[in-house]
């Protein structure tokens, strides 16, 4: 059986609650997520939040307000659940389908983030 850490992203891109609109969509654009967590501060990466693709649409965001106004926490969902490294693919997979979600963090027994597993990595993986 594989597990989460043999498939998860050690190097993965977050952005805070400050980040503005048009960064949080290059963010999402450039590294093909459609789930981008939302993390404290850059040093200590705590996750506070998510922001779904659909959040930041162009359609979303048509408000009264410049995009360089709006930022990450003004759309962000609250933490999205999560996986230990242990967890198995099955399981990441069922619990992505259950939460409607296509990235999981992986974390440790401490609550810190080790990475984070895309959808895309698991489809057609050999578990």
């Amino acid at each position: 059986m594989h597990h989460a850490d043999e498939v998860m992203r050690r190097n993965y891109e977050v952005c805070t609650t400050e980040t503005v609109t048009p960064d949080v969509k290059y963010l999402m654009k450039r590294y093909e997520y459609d789930d981008l967590l939302v993390v404290d501060n850059m040093r200590d990466k705590h996750i506070v939040g998510v922001i779904h693709a659909e959040d930041v649409s162009d359609e979303a965001l048509r408000a009264e307000v410049h995009p360089f106004e709006l930022r990450a926490r003004h759309f962000m969902d609250p933490p999205p659940p999560n996986v230990n490294r242990k967890d198995s693919i099955t399981d990441c997979l069922k619990l992505m389908e259950e939460s409607r979600l296509r990235v999981l963090p992986v974390m440790d027994e401490t609550g810190r983030c080790l990475g984070i597993v895309k959808k895309s990595d698991l489809i057609g993986f050999d578990n």
